[in-house]
């Protein structure tokens, strides 16, 4: 089901545009009494900066002008260059009365203290030697200090001559209430830290949020429910003290009055916006009615409902205007609809006769095919008809004679690909009927090689020798293989076992394995060592040789009266043998290659000697190469591991078992190589045994096909 998209009407489009342009026009007006605002209040706190400098000057220069008066007495002048300390203080009396705990100091040339007016035995200079000198320059000196007690003072210094200087320090606490009277409000000190050092109203400063230092020339706080306006003038007088004069003033009752009017603005604004949108917004909802009307019949009209009328318009088409004139539009649309539905309706009425017409022709028709013919075109009517009904019985087919056409084309094509299909189902019959008889003669030529292959192994083994116990097995991987296993007796002593794989599978390796089987029974029978009988082998496998084959052979001679095993391994998996305390041992290799591959490779003997009930255990790789469903190898350490678990057994059953160890391996896995075991016991030697009597039993084991 679509998703319904949510659209705005054209009356609240334009009602949210005048809203948008309303809102606009107040913030850019804001915005400009913004900017004047803040250009005016920057002009006046430039004004008032500069009324508190020219305030803070006069202040100094009351102090300045009386320092002034008395360092022109002759006799205060005469008393300083005399040294006359008595003199002197009667002379500053007056000063340090005046101000009130003022204090006066003469300074010679150097800076240092020559009298102090508070008596003190050692006083530390309130001028530095930098200002001493400019004093006696004849300019005058006036800069805030820190005296001894830490008390802020305000220092005014004058030239006495004959390299002396009087300096006067007023308390800045006197200088700091004229200056509160001139300005109207409280005034304090406050060092770069933001620490206040000396103020009017001690209480205030401590209440003031100055701890991160004064930003800029003004600031407005909230303490104590007032907002107070801090104005601040820098005094950096060279050798003075680095500090700040502010100026506080409650400014509560006209920050109040500027929200007030901020407040009314506003709301009036508001409600003036409100007004307008609100009447432009119901006078477009009335005048919008018969619009809003004529689009629902519209949109009904176009769904196909002819039975809608104006209503709340219904003199509009009397009216001379764009709403009469839709009226007028409406009404003869809804009479061309009406009439484009009757025919619509008998136009379906007659496809409808077409289409039963042509189901029942193309039923009978589909009747005749086969099967699954018959199913394709029925399948295409079906779609034929599919396609009809979601266009509503259109025409995009070209009406009834559209549907007929396309119905008889598409039947048309599925006839022709029948028979087509036929002709190809009948060509490949014949060549399925050519494949099924070569193969059954393949078949049965395999079966023949897979018996000849097998009549070639010895399926019989021998127990008329209590010296020895023998057992073989082999499984080919298909119809015939190329492992083979062989055993012969040399001469009335010695016992030759042969165990061999030829590389490939298949018919090719199956010859190979009965040529390279014939020829080395025919060689070791002779009588030669193995290693010789190897080479001999190997020369003549390699000279006609035209497909490279090659074949790995494991030759031993047993000789059955001392248990000596004399053996060559050409290329071949190494045995292993068995003894009696139940340990796997794996015969060492000869370092021979694999036979076939080229002539006059030589092949080199070694020699163990068996106890007696230890057995040799000859295998090829389609044992320990054995994969499972999860491709992984059966490996020498199972396969060692199985044997060790025979131990003490006889051959026949270190065979069986071994074997069942792989197949529960294995498992549904299929098996990709060809599986040959030999297995032979060394008892001890023997007395010749009577030949009467002697018995063979057959082998259990069977070629796999």
């Amino acid at each position: 089901m679509p998703t319904k998209r949510f659209t705005f009407s054209l009356l609240s489009r334009i009602v949210f545009i005048m809203l948008f342009g309303q809102i606009s026009l107040i913030a850019l007006g804001g915005y400009a009494l913004y900017l004047r605002d803040g250009a005016t209040e920057r002009a006046s706190d430039a004004a008032q900066l500069r009324d508190m400098a020219m305030a803070w000057r006069a202040t100094m220069e009351s102090a300045a002008a009386s320092l002034a008066r008395h360092a022109a007495d002759d006799a205060l002048r005469a008393a300083a260059l005399n040294d006359d300390m008595t003199a002197l203080a009667d002379r500053l009396a007056p000063v340090v009365a005046r101000f009130g705990g003022a204090r006066a100091e003469v300074l010679d040339a150097t800076g240092r203290v020559a009298f102090n007016s508070g008596g003190e035995f050692s006083w530390r200079p309130t001028l530095g030697a930098e200002q001493v000198a400019r004093a006696l320059t004849g300019q005058p000196v006036q800069s805030l200090q820190l005296d001894w007690a830490r008390e802020v003072v305000a220092v005014n210094g004058m030239a006495l001559g004959d390299g002396r200087v009087l300096a006067l320090s007023v308390p800045v606490d006197a200088l700091l209430a004229d200056f509160a009277r001139l300005t109207g409000g409280d005034v304090m000190i406050v060092n770069r830290r933001g620490r206040v050092l000396t103020g009017t109203d001690d209480t205030l400063a401590r209440a003031l949020p100055l701890d991160g230092g004064l930003q800029g020339n003004r600031l407005d706080v909230t303490v104590d429910g007032r907002t107070l306006s801090l104005k601040s003038l820098a005094l950096d007088d060279t050798g003075g003290l680095s500090a700040r004069l502010v100026s506080v003033r409650d400014v509560s009752a006209l920050v109040a009055e500027m929200r007030a009017v901020q407040t009314w603005t506003m709301g009036l604004v508001g409600a003036a916006v409100l007004l307008l949108v609100g009447g432009v917004a119901l006078y477009l909802r009335r005048a919008f009615v018969p619009l809003t009307e004529a689009v629902s019949v519209i949109d009904a009209l176009a769904a196909g409902d002819t039975a809608v009328t104006l209503k709340s318009v219904g003199k509009a088409a009397d009216r001379d205007d764009e709403i009469g004139r839709m009226a007028q539009a409406i009404e003869r649309f809804r009479t061309q609809m009406t009439t484009l539905g009757r025919l619509q309706r008998a136009q379906n009425r007659q496809r409808r006769r077409q289409e039963a017409f042509i189901h029942r022709e193309m039923t009978e028709l589909a009747s005749t095919l086969a099967p699954l013919a018959r199913e394709e075109v029925l399948r295409d009517l079906r779609e034929v008809e599919a396609g009809e009904q979601s266009q509503g019985g259109g025409g995009q087919n070209g009406g009834d004679l559209g549907v007929m056409g396309v119905a008889f084309s598409k039947m048309s094509v599925r006839v022709r690909q029948q028979q087509q299909h036929l002709e190809e189902l009948i060509g490949e019959l014949r060549e399925a009927l050519k494949m099924k008889t070569a193969f059954v003669q393949l078949q049965q030529e395999l079966d023949i090689a897979r018996q000849i292959q097998t009549s070639m192994l010895p399926l019989t083994f021998p127990t008329d020798r209590p010296e020895i116990a023998l057992h073989a097995r082999m499984e080919a991987a298909k119809e015939v293989g190329g492992d083979f296993y062989d055993f012969f007796f040399i001469d009335e002593h010695r016992l030759g076992v042969v165990i061999a794989d030829v590389s490939g599978k298949g018919v090719p390796a199956a010859l190979f394995m009965a040529i390279s089987r014939t020829l080395l029974r025919a060689t070791a029978l002779f009588g030669s060592p193995p290693g010789p009988c190897l080479e001999n082998l190997n020369n003549m496998l390699a000279e006609n040789n035209e497909r490279s084959l090659f074949v790995t052979v494991f030759y031993g001679i047993l000789d059955m009266r001392d248990g000596t095993f004399t053996y060559a391994n050409a290329g071949h998996n190494p045995p292993l043998l068995l003894r009696t305390d139940g340990t796997v041992e794996v015969l060492p290799r000869t370092g021979c290659a694999a036979l076939a591959i080229m002539e006059d490779l030589p092949q080199t003997d070694l020699a163990i000697t068996l106890a007696p009930g230890e057995q040799l255990f000859l295998f090829t790789d389609g044992i320990n190469e054995a994969q499972n469903a999860a491709d992984e190898l059966f490996g020498d350490p199972r396969l060692i591991a199985s044997l060790e678990a025979a131990a003490g057994r006889p051959p026949v059953e270190v065979i069986e078992s071994i074997l069942g160890a792989v197949q529960d391996f294995v498992g549904e896995a299929p098996q990709f190589d060809d599986i040959t075991c030999l297995a032979v016991r060394w008892n001890c030697p023997q007395q010749k045994p009577s030949t009467q009597g002697a018995r063979t039993v057959t082998s259990s084991g069977v070629v796999v096909g």
